[in-house]
């Protein structure tokens, strides 16, 4: 399992703001861009099992999904993504092709049984809280590395509602969320956590800080 910790800002630009913020980059000898395509399964919670505002807006924060890159099944992630006070937590745990069709399938109870505690984490809030898949995201990024930031510009934002589509199918009908020649900016800025914060996600020596989490 691995995490990370870092501030994030977002916002829209135009395409050709975009353009010349990569004659920036590369103008500044910047390496070149990771390009990626990331598929994410996102999963809710129902209102009606949080009757309370406080619980739904507590929930909210907390995210969890299900990422494949490149649609490679070697490169299949689950991910929880908690928010607080600006500060955004992450963690990202591999999943083989086998164990990510389970879950789809709704066979979940080898996962209370895993040395992963993202894992038996996740099987908890699907079991007892009834977390459930909701929608499925599709992105196109490019990721530069800036100084100690990371810059991603998505070039393309697609979604549909899980409605018993294949995750693992290339090309399912998805809409398009971004208009038309506009591109989002994101900025994540890493963040140092106290010793004693640190020491909450290093759990194991399974735990490391990994940059790929920065990119997902």
């Amino acid at each position: 399992m691995s995490y990370t910790t870092y501030y994030e800002r977002r916002q829209n630009i135009n395409k050709r703001e975009a353009a010349k913020l990569e004659e920036v980059f590369a103008g500044h000898g910047t390496e070149k861009p990771q390009q990626l395509t990331v598929r994410k399964l996102r999963f809710e919670y129902p209102d009606r099992e949080l009757p309370s505002e406080e619980d739904r807006a507590k929930k909210s924060e907390i995210k969890y999904g299900i990422c494949m890159v490149d649609f490679e099944d070697d490169q299949i992630f689950l991910q929880m993504k908690y928010i607080q006070r600006g500060i955004t937590y992450k963690r990202l745990s591999k999943l083989t092709k086998e164990e990510c069709r389970k879950i789809l399938e709704g066979d979940i109870e080898w996962m209370q049984q895993s040395r992963n505690k993202l894992i038996r984490d996740f099987y908890l809030e699907v079991k007892i809280n009834y977390l459930r898949p909701a929608s499925i995201v599709e992105t196109k990024k490019s990721i530069y590395r800036w100084k100690s930031d990371y810059i991603c510009l998505k070039w393309s934002v697609k979604s549909i509602r899980n409605n018993g589509y294949n995750f693992f199918e290339k090309n399912i009908y998805m809409i398009r969320c971004l208009d038309y020649g506009t591109v989002e900016l994101n900025q994540k800025q890493a963040v140092t956590l106290p010793r004693y914060i640190e020491n909450i996600f290093r759990v194991s020596d399974e735990v490391k800080e990994d940059t790929l989490a920065y990119v997902l």
